[in-house]
């Protein structure tokens, strides 16, 4: 007789962010003097959420330092924003490294790290369903003497939530933290020497209470861990594509994406829906338009699984040059402190496909051979580094590229003048997985004013 064995789904934890630090008080921190680990085999890692930014300062949210506060030190390892704003990887007597893409400052949760191998220190940092982005720095040895989450001795404070705060005596793989990142209990026990989960969760304080809390009080935005975590096996996460007529589309405003700006465009969300004041689109002719005269992208507010894809039944296509007209993005960030996306434009002048990386940008194809029609479909799939722009279910290019690791899917605009005569009649996009089959082109008679299920 064979007995099957059930496999009991565990809800998404949600609760309270756990401690915030109070960024008026020079002091504000949680930190720790005794039995810590060496500088050469450790690991800090946290949920963090920076609720006051102090802009134009220093300010760090895991230090590892020679002294104990309120002693200055003069050696540290460190990770935060340098008074630039620009973030940091700070290693005494190597200097500090940016990180590629920068942490956001606007109140977004992410998932963060520092550790030390001996050889270098290593920081990471994550959105949910975002991949890690990476900076390092060589390893200088120090003697630590206090261990710190969201300030140093030199009050560099962050105003910030810090939840499942945890410390291991020894390095953790990506693969490690990544898990760590979605379990509400620590899953790396080997070395595990603390694991915080909120305030108030005093029994979970590291050994005998050691941390030191100053000017911590509880947070109040809820973190939730949104993977589902399966037990003994974990399932992976399937969104079902959504379908957006243009009717619903014109309610969402949009900005440029310019060097000079950021891609803070939103859909759907009822806190967002009343931004269309900006006029930046409408709809004309039963087509979504952008009457911006300049570039212009709205993307999906979901944070999507890096594999993804974004798909457009375009409207009337103009010829004003390769590159001009409507089109999609792909892992595009309005979160950062610059602009970064994958867009790729179809019109009757040909196909471009760019990378945009912290606002600069490089052309991936630019071809003319390839023209686009009213009700032609567009749809572009990324997974890992590698592009497929398909025309009506037919693949037409492959492109391999590394620049840009995660963000959600949309729609764009490229253009330096206002146009109102072709446009965008449907979009749909999200995670690669669970997606639905690659359409065909799209008959005349359809009408994609309405859902269709």
């Amino acid at each position: 007789m064979t007995t099957s064995r059930r496999i009991i789904p565990v809800r998404p934890l949600i609760k309270t962010s756990g401690v915030r630090t109070n960024e008026t008080t020079a002091t504000a921190m949680i930190t720790r003097s005794s039995n810590l680990p060496v500088s050469a085999a450790y690991t800090m890692a946290a949920w963090v959420r920076i609720v006051v930014d102090r802009a134009g300062n220093y300010r760090y949210f895991f230090t590892v330092e020679n002294t104990v506060p309120p002693t200055d030190s003069t050696a540290n390892h460190s990770m935060g924003w340098y008074s630039s704003d620009a973030s940091e990887l700070y290693v005494t007597g190597q200097g500090g490294t940016s990180f590629p893409i920068h942490p956001p400052r606007n109140g977004l949760w992410f998932y963060a790290s520092i550790s030390s191998d001996g050889s270098n220190v290593s920081g990471l940092w994550a959105l949910a369903g975002g991949g890690f982005v990476r900076a390092q720095r060589t390893y200088a040895a120090l003697t630590i003497a206090s261990m710190t989450f969201g300030n140093n001795t030199w009050d560099e404070r962050v105003g910030a939530e810090l939840a499942h705060m945890r410390v291991w005596k020894r390095v953790l793989t990506e693969t490690e933290l990544y898990a760590e990142m979605y379990s509400p209990f620590a899953v790396s026990r080997n070395a595990l020497d603390t694991d915080i989960l909120g305030w108030n969760d005093r029994s979970n304080r590291g050994p005998g209470g050691e941390w030191t809390y100053t000017a911590v009080s509880g947070g109040t935005q809820e973190l939730s861990l949104d993977r589902p975590v399966f037990m003994p096996l974990r399932k992976p996460e399937t969104r079902p594509a959504r379908i957006i007529p243009v009717k619903a589309l014109s309610q969402y405003a949009v900005s440029g994406e310019g060097a000079n700006s950021t891609l803070v465009a939103i859909w759907p969300s009822a806190k967002t829906n009343s931004v269309d004041a900006l006029g930046a689109w409408s709809v004309s002719g039963g087509v979504l338009v952008s009457s911006l005269g300049g570039d212009t992208g709205a993307l999906d507010q979901r944070i999507v699984a890096p594999d993804q894809y974004s798909e457009i039944v375009l409207g009337p296509t103009e010829s004003a040059g390769v590159g001009a007209g409507y089109g999609i993005c792909l892992r595009a960030q309005p979160y950062v402190s610059a602009t970064n996306f994958y867009r790729i434009i179809g019109s009757a002048s040909g196909t471009k496909v760019k990378a945009v990386v912290n606002g600069s940008s490089a052309d991936l194809v630019i071809d003319a051979a390839v023209t686009w029609a009213d009700r032609d479909v567009l749809r572009v799939e990324i997974r890992g580094s590698t592009i497929s722009v398909f025309k009506n279910g037919r693949r037409v290019y492959t492109v391999v590229d590394t620049s840009i690791k995660f963000g959600s899917p949309g729609v764009a605009y490229s253009s330096t003048y206002s146009n109102a005569t072709s446009g965008i009649r449907q979009w749909r996009g999200g995670a690669l997985d669970g997606a639905l089959p690659l359409p065909t082109r799209t008959p005349s008679g359809v009408n994609w004013t309405k859902h269709r299920g």
